[in-house]
């Protein structure tokens, strides 16, 4: 293959039965490293990532990523990456901050996009502005508000303030203080909120020259690209613009500890439930870059921690030391280093002596039991199976070189990482000896000195005491500005709304027009229809020998007051037991013959009438097809809920999982909440899976601690489930394999009843108040919601272009660059007619709602640039375009079948979006937004922000 000729190769390796080749190259005069992974992948990848070691909490790798996305020397524009986001046929596009290093990233399918977003990328990461101002908006600057105080605002530091209102993410951050107190891991890379303040803007710029060099850069590309093209433009654009090499940055090793740390610790976080505090423990394992290492520790973790039927799972969702396993639990591998983690919620501050002991005693018995060979044999054909399936929505390039970055960053080899069977089978092989397994427990787990046991406290002290702090550094800040100082604070902040409010010259941007866009490819059909007992729609696809399986069963008519619980018995199935098996024992044989099971409601609504449906899904290498066929059923037919103990621990699991999810899915929830008020569709969704069932999972683990209460609800369960699987109802499946024959298809089909009957839902009562959910955050999440079209109206097109240059032309601008927010804008659904505004870790509350209703008034105006809307067809046509998954295409047509949607409603939505007229835009924003018959407005405010709401204005409800 030719290459460029200032690249010198340094490997190429392909392996047998891929159509993959790696290639490692690097640059001679800089030291660039080129890693690429030659496929016949339509979906070209782009990545570019530095190490990059932060020696404080200010967060300024995090800030630096966001700032150099701000403009560069051949793009001085405000914000190019934002610009780029809308007017390109990416399919994957972002930038990330990890401990040790800073990725840059995308994916396209189009030639011409690529090498433009790849330019733009290359300019902003090695050219970058890097503007005083971007400083202030990206990072932190302190400005006087409405009422004369001095308040901190950037968008990192909301972001951050929002993610380390989590109680998770601050007990992860403490772990890695103290399981790598000698290196950069101990650090948190995005900031933490109150030291972000500390980072000066010198600071940044000494960080970038200190590691955004090509010397500490690794470019990495995957796809059917040519390697010469590729090699030819990073030399033109980036490497003859440095004349030499500088020194590779290099990540230390932590060196063991001789003793265990134990320690209690208070954390800043409301106690939600009772005794909420948690008891973890950590051990430092080997090298992540050491493949051997490596997969030896992913198999005894999935071996001791990977479902309820692994021992140590088993033993954090039972013991009475806490009420159910922390999120923490299981490996990670992210640094040079690896961790094992276990731990457990709601528990006892004074039980840590006794949380010590037991481990101690599992691991023993662990040790001196080892595991079957059945169990070893499972966990290996996980590895199989997950190795083959392209089921995620990452792009499959990003997947791949995700894999070598870790042992391209710490100097390992590469190609271990990318073709893993040779160290599969070595590892195979070991494990046929059961002495290594208790050789690897003894190593580094039972005598493993480098080990943290912390409980950590809630103490809702704390963060009055953190807001107390900063209000008094702020007002003794203030107190010492003198009248110039003042003037120039406020200087500083007019120059900052001057440059985010000024027109920028975005010619100077590569882009695409309309004749860019190519046609779609043929309507994607059904292959093959069996109509046994239960309609069964079969697609064939390039799965790698994995069988993917969807059936939709339908549900009895349900009353409102049922559906909490029908909701939490669909979460809890497959977790129980079946036929006859207790939950331990069925576990084992779902991991044994399936990729996991997937249990979920799913709700629509035809001409006005509410259907429900349970949905299961699973995936399962093809000669574990039966087996996994015959789990869904026994499943749907035959679970068990009368282990009372195990139900009180999964519903204490679920109210866990929820409240934790607020913090990072906080605007999701709020628009849910918002559609709630306006939709009756809405309203039922957001009573099952919004902050609703969130309050009420939080109630109901306090409740069911009490054992008549406990009993009460597992019958109410039991009826459910009862009720449910006597029904005769409709019911309908999906088959996507590359390996299965019609007799196979028969038999699925022939394991589950159909009737041609569906029952229409009662519909959820409607709140239209506005509304605020007073939460455990420390930041808000706003949303506005309206009723518009779907995608079969002539409006379709162009309220979903509408959408788009609401957020690229306003929204983004106000919410995020003024505002300080990390995210908001607006978002059309066009199988629902939603239409939502919203806001993602917002300083700002009621000044976010009215910054919606602004925008309207904006658009009506008309005077935005039309730029806006060409690049909203680009956009939507390239969401539109994106390639599918083996089971992604079948498994849309096959949901939007049953929701009432073809292929061709697709096809006819994407066409009148080519054909779209600019003056339709304000003709749809007129018509549902200006004057709509209900508007739904919800906040997810701070509990300690409760006094900015009043009860005449909104209903004011509070998650406990």
């Amino acid at each position: 293959m030719n290459h460029h000729n200032e690249f010198k190769l340094l490997s190429e390796t392909s392996a047998p039965n891929t159509n993959q080749n790696l290639l490692e190259f690097q640059h001679k005069k800089t030291g660039a490293r080129h890693i690429h992974i030659q496929s016949d992948d339509q979906e070209n990848t782009f990545m570019v990532v530095l190490k990059t070691m932060p020696k404080d909490e200010t967060g300024v790798a995090h800030i630096l990523e966001h700032i150099t996305l701000c403009g560069s020397e051949k793009y001085p524009v405000r914000d190019p990456f934002f610009m780029m986001l809308r007017r390109s046929l990416n399919t994957y596009m972002n930038a990330s901050t990890a401990n040790d290093h800073t990725s840059y990233y995308f994916s396209s399918q189009n030639k011409k996009d690529y090498f433009n977003l790849m330019q733009v990328y290359c300019d902003a990461v090695f050219f970058p502005l890097l503007h005083p101002l971007d400083f202030a908006q990206e990072g932190h600057r302190q400005a006087l508000n409405d009422g004369g105080q001095l308040e901190y605002r950037g968008v990192v530091y909301n972001e951050m303030k929002g993610a380390m209102s989590d109680f998770t993410s601050q007990l992860w951050q403490r772990l890695n203080t103290l399981l790598y107190p000698d290196t950069t891991y101990r650090y948190n890379s995005g900031g933490e909120p109150m030291v972000i303040p500390e980072l000066d803007y010198e600071a940044m710029k000494a960080f970038h020259k200190e590691f955004y060099h090509p010397s500490n850069a690794i470019f990495c590309t995957a796809g059917n690209m040519d390697v010469l093209d590729l090699q030819t433009n990073i030399n033109d654009w980036v490497l003859t613009k440095y004349q030499s090499s500088q020194p590779v940055a290099v990540v230390d090793l932590q060196k063991n500890l001789s003793h265990k740390q134990i320690r209690k610790e208070s954390f800043a976080v409301n106690d939600q439930s009772g005794p909420s505090s948690q008891h973890l423990r950590a051990w430092l394992l080997g090298q992540s870059t050491d493949i051997d290492e490596w997969l030896m520790a992913k198999v005894m973790s999935y071996l001791l921690a990977g479902d309820s039927a692994a021992p140590m799972m088993h033993f954090l969702e039972t013991t009475d030391l806490g009420a159910c396993p922390s999120s923490l639990t299981g490996l990670h591998a992210y640094f040079q280093q690896m961790s094992f983690v276990i731990g457990v919620e709601q528990a006892n501050p004074d039980t840590q002596n006794d949380w010590i002991t037991t481990v101690d005693e599992i691991l023993m018995n662990i040790k001196q039991n080892g595991f079957e060979s059945e169990r070893i044999e499972a966990v290996f054909d996980q590895f199989e199976l997950q190795l083959k399936d392209r089921s995620a929505s990452t792009p499959y390039g990003i997947q791949l070189l995700s894999r070598c970055v870790l042992p391209a960053l710490h100097q390992a080899p590469v190609k271990e990482f990318l073709f893993l069977d040779e160290a599969l089978r070595r590892c195979r092989h070991k494990l046929n000896d059961p002495k290594a397994i208790a050789s690897w427990i003894d190593q580094w787990l039972i005598n493993n000195q480098h080990q943290v046991i912390l409980t950590a406290i809630p103490d809702e002290s704390l963060i009055e005491q953190q807001k107390n702090m900063t209000e008094k550094d702020l007002n003794q800040t203030l107190a010492q500005l003198d009248q110039d100082a003042l003037v120039s604070l406020k200087e500083n902040e007019s120059k900052l709304e001057e440059r985010q409010r000024s027109p920028q010259d975005l010619n100077v941007l590569p882009s695409l027009s309309k004749k860019d866009l190519e046609q779609p490819s043929n309507i994607m059909t059904v292959d093959n229809v069996i109509d046994a007992s239960c309609r069964v729609d079969c697609f064939e696809g390039n799965t790698q020998g994995i069988t993917y399986a969807n059936v939709m069963i339908g549900l009895p008519k349900l009353s409102e007051a049922d559906w909490p619980i029908v909701t939490i018995l669909a979460d809890c199935l497959g977790s129980t037991g079946a036929a006859g098996c207790d939950y331990i024992s069925y576990e084992k044989k779902q991991t044994r013959y399936t990729g996991g099971v997937y249990i979920d409601l799913w709700l629509n609504q035809i001409q006005g009438d509410i259907q429900a449906f349970l949905q299961i899904e699973t995936k399962c290498l093809h000669r574990h097809f039966e087996p996994a066929s015959k789990i869904l059923q026994d499943i749907w037919t035959s679970s068990d809920f009368n282990d009372q103990k195990r139900i009180r621990d999964l519903v204490a699991q679920l109210a866990s999982d929820s409240l934790e999810s607020i913090a990072y899915h906080g605007h999701r929830l709020a628009m849910s909440a918002a559609w709630a008020q306006v939709d009756t569709l809405g309203a039922l969704k957001n009573k099952i899976a919004g902050l609703p069932q969130c309050a009420y999972l939080s109630q109901l683990a306090k409740e069911i601690k009490e054992p008549k209460a406990l009993d009460t609800f597992c019958q109410a369960l039991n009826q459910s489930y009862q009720s449910m699987i006597t029904s005769d109802l409709e019911c309908k499946g999906l088959l996507v394999s590359d390996s299965l024959t019609s007799d196979q298809a028969n038999t699925f089909a022939q394991l589950w009843v159909s009737n041609t009957s569906v029952v229409n839902q009662e519909t959820a009562a409607i709140v239209t108040k506005p509304m605020v959910w007073l939460c455990d955050v420390q930041v808000n999440y706003c949303a506005m919601s309206f009723v518009t079209v779907d995608i079969k109206h002539e409006h379709a097109p162009a309220l979903a272009v509408l959408s788009q240059i609401l957020t690229n032309g306003y929204l983004h601008r106000v919410i995020r660059e003024q505002g300080g927010a990390y995210g908001g804008g607006a978002v059309y659904k066009p199988l629902s007619g939603e239409f939502s505004f919203y806001s993602y870790r917002d300083p700002n509350d009621i000044k976010t709602l009215d910054a919606f209703k602004n925008a309207i008034g904006w658009v009506l105006d008309g005077s935005w640039p039309e730029y806006l809307f060409e690049e909203a067809i680009i956009s939507l046509i390239g969401q539109l375009d994106k390639p599918d998954t083996p089971i992604g295409g079948p498994k849309r047509v096959f949901m939007n079948a049953c929701a009432g949607f073809d292929e061709q409603d697709r096809i006819n939505y994407r066409d009148r979006l080519m054909s779209l007229e600019i003056d339709m835009v304000k003709v749809v924003a007129n018509m549902y937004l200006q004057a709509p018959n209900k508007i739904g407005q919800v906040i997810i405010a701070p509990k300690q922000n409760s006094s900015r709401f009043n009860d005449e204005d909104f209903s004011i409800l509070r998650m406990d």
